[in-house]
């Protein structure tokens, strides 16, 4: 596992995957998760390591990386509220490839998630109730891919960024190959991380948290 990238990219990316699993703690109490930004050119390696190392969240499934321009808004909005330790994956999130509307949708959301902040959408009720308001809380942690790092200052400040390069990957295919291989042992190390999470005394990681 620590041999499939440099290792300043893999303390970012696993830093960040760890601490999904705390997510609802740290929100609870802060009130604020970053977001994971993973950049660089089309030969890094992306998309195959953010696949490999989001089998910490599956075991014997596989995680669904999405583009962001095959998401509507209110299907991203419904991704994003329905968790709140599974991370969201938008791949090639991209403003020229999502439009406008799409582009400014997926920023908001983006901007909301961090803080964990609703969002309101109207629409119309069952059975002749109306127009109804219908609130969604940013909740999950998402991860969102392209090649060129989030031009949104407001996003940049919210995310932990990770830039990787063809010259990271150089020389570590087999370790990655094994891993992949052993793909679901990365899922029991998950299903470990989210056992002590349950296990833990939520009030003593506030105070040891505040004292670092």
């Amino acid at each position: 596992l620590l041999n499939i990238n440099a290792p300043q990219n893999l303390a970012r990316m696993l830093g960040w995957y760890g601490a999904t699993f705390l997510c609802p703690v740290l929100r609870h109490y802060y009130a604020q998760f970053p977001l994971l930004q993973i950049y660089g050119g089309a030969s890094a390696g992306k998309s195959k390591t953010i696949s490999l190392l989001s089998h910490l969240h599956f075991h014997l499934g596989k995680p669904k990386i999405t583009s962001a321009s095959q998401y509507t808004p209110f299907a991203l909005l419904a991704a994003v509220a329905s968790t709140s330790s599974l991370p969201v994956y938008l791949e090639e999130l991209r403003a020229r490839f999502l439009g406008q509307v799409k582009w400014a949708n997926a920023i908001g959301i983006l901007k909301s998630s961090y803080d964990g902040l609703s969002i309101e959408r109207g629409g119309l009720g069952d059975k002749g109730q109306g127009a109804v308001v219908n609130s969604y809380a940013c909740t999950a942690p998402i991860v969102y891919i392209a090649e060129e790092k989030n031009g949104e200052v407001a996003v940049q400040e919210r995310s932990v960024s990770v830039c990787l390069s063809e010259m990271d990957r150089y020389g570590r295919d087999e370790p990655y190959d094994r891993l992949l291989e052993k793909a679901q042992d990365l899922g029991r190390l998950g299903k470990s991380m989210a056992e002590s999470v349950l296990a833990l005394n939520v009030r003593q990681f506030r105070d040891e948290f505040n004292e670092v």
